[in-house]
């Protein structure tokens, strides 16, 4: 499959929150259109080179229907492959058995899109908010020793990859509290900058975020941030502040409230925190940051992989938005650097 996708497509991830809001610019169309078109917020569709989707599928009968399923947008392609040509777009719940209605094509796509128009030099790039810091965040599984698990699949429950990023607010609060104090005094680092370092600190899918809570169905069960900070003092609103401590972020599954269906999760991550932070002309200039401790992850959508009576046994590519069932408990390490 990774030899057919090299040899015939461009593959491109996307951001769920992006396809939700489109962001301006010359990309915006492209994820209008997969926005009008997804059978749910996730999923693998095809577009030719206007943007328009050939085909979506959000689930597959089993592995060789993705290979069928690649063929297909292929033929599509050869009869659609300009918005000039008017392709409908193929929707699939689960392809080949499950197909959903067509759509039209759409009448906002450019046969040729200008991707260098306007102000917006970078296509495909992060576009933080105005005002928010942005940073990176890795982590890992590791063993009792320290290090790291090695499965050779990057898997949701050994390896983590995320943004950090830290608001304005948060940083003229860390700073604010780190200046009222002498040098050298320990201060509790506030709270909303301790959330937003840590927020991201776990391993497993969005929907297991242990600080979450209501947005993404679940309920925040624990929450205990006590990071602690020592001004290093400097002249000229620079310097640098070493900051450590302990973080407990715990969240599990809510029965009711907006964005549940059906999902059964527990994430629990206990951190110590070792880092440093340095500041020049009163602004945040760098971090870097490392928390090892224990997770316990258990997640289960409730979806089988036991087939209706007389069909043959489903494989993951049945149940993609599910996901596979995850049982983890073990030492953890996350390190976070900004910018």
């Amino acid at each position: 499959m990774i030899a057919v996708i090299q040899e015939h497509f461009i593959p491109i991830a996307v951001k769920a929150h992006l396809v939700k809001q489109p962001p301006p610019g010359p990309e915006g169309p492209f994820y209008e259109e997969l926005r009008r078109t997804q059978p749910a917020p996730q999923g693998m569709a095809v577009m030719n080179s206007s943007g328009n989707v050939l085909a979506w599928s959000l689930m597959f009968n089993g592995d060789s229907s993705i290979l069928k399923f690649l063929e297909h947008a292929r033929k599509r392609f050869k009869k659609g492959a300009t918005a000039k040509d008017s392709p409908k777009s193929e929707r699939f719940q689960r392809f080949p058995d499950h197909q959903l209605p067509d759509l039209p094509a759409s009448s906002k796509l450019d046969v040729q899109p200008d991707l260098e128009q306007g102000d917006y030099s970078s296509p495909g790039g992060y576009q933080p908010q105005a005002g928010v810091l942005s940073g990176r965040l890795v982590g890992r599984a590791v063993d009792e020793e320290g290090n790291l698990i090695d499965t050779g699949v990057r898997s949701q429950e050994t390896y983590a990859e995320d943004r950090v990023e830290i608001s304005k607010p948060a940083r003229e609060a860390l700073i604010n509290t780190a200046k009222s104090k002498d040098p050298s005094q320990p201060f509790l680092i506030p709270k909303r900058f301790a959330r937003e370092l840590v927020d991201s600190a776990y391993l497993g899918m969005l929907d297991v975020n242990p600080l979450g809570g209501r947005n993404i169905g679940g309920t925040v069960v624990e929450e205990d941030l006590q990071l602690w900070g020592r001004r290093i003092a400097a002249s000229n609103g620079s310097g640098s502040i070493e900051f450590w401590g302990h973080t407990l972020c715990e969240g599990k599954a809510a029965q009711l409230g907006r964005n549940t269906d059906g999902r059964d999760w527990k994430n629990r991550v206990e951190l110590n925190w070792i880092g440093r932070i340095v500041i020049q002309n009163n602004e945040l200039a760098s971090l870097v940051a490392v928390g090892d401790g224990e997770e316990t992850l258990h997640w289960n959508h409730g979806a089988s992989n036991s087939p209706p009576e007389g069909e043959a046994p489903r494989t993951a590519a049945a149940n993609l938005p599910a996901g596979h069932p995850i049982q983890f408990s073990g030492p953890v390490r996350f390190g976070v650097s900004v910018p």
